[in-house]
């Protein structure tokens, strides 16, 4: 009998240490934002605003090499809206939203930046035979 409470406890403790996952945290969204930096060592090429929002994110160069396409996955509403904040001070940024945007217009964006834009391989690493020196 004195069992029961105390599985009880251990559940509800399970239950409340779940992280909250609140709109759109810890869900991915796509972006379309400039390159930033020379490519040096110290200041290497990268998505504009992107680092400063704190968001976690992968990205893949344009064709061309000035835009990026970027996937992010804020860890709470807070990251997700100082991005939001951030990418509306460039005029060339976009952010795609999953359910709110349909995924063939975000794949045709980003097939406009990178011709051969895959969103099935997006964020795997390439073939064996594609690592330098191999």
């Amino acid at each position: 009998m004195t069992l029961r409470p105390v599985v009880y406890v251990v559940f509800c403790l399970q239950l409340f240490s779940q992280p909250a996952r609140i709109g759109g945290a810890g869900q991915k969204a796509f972006l379309q934002a400039p390159v930033v930096g020379s490519g040096s060592w110290e200041d290497p090429k990268r998505p504009a605003f992107v680092k400063e929002s704190g968001v976690p994110f992968r990205f893949q160069l344009s064709d061309d090499g000035k835009m990026a396409i970027v996937e992010v996955t804020p860890r709470n509403l807070a990251e997700m809206a100082k991005l939001e904040s951030l990418a509306k001070n460039e005029p060339r940024a976009r952010i795609f939203h999953p359910g709110r945007d349909k995924q063939s217009d975000v794949i045709a964006a980003f097939k406009a930046l990178k011709k051969d834009f895959d969103p099935a391989t997006f964020t795997r690493p390439g073939p064996p035979d594609s690592v330098p020196g191999k």
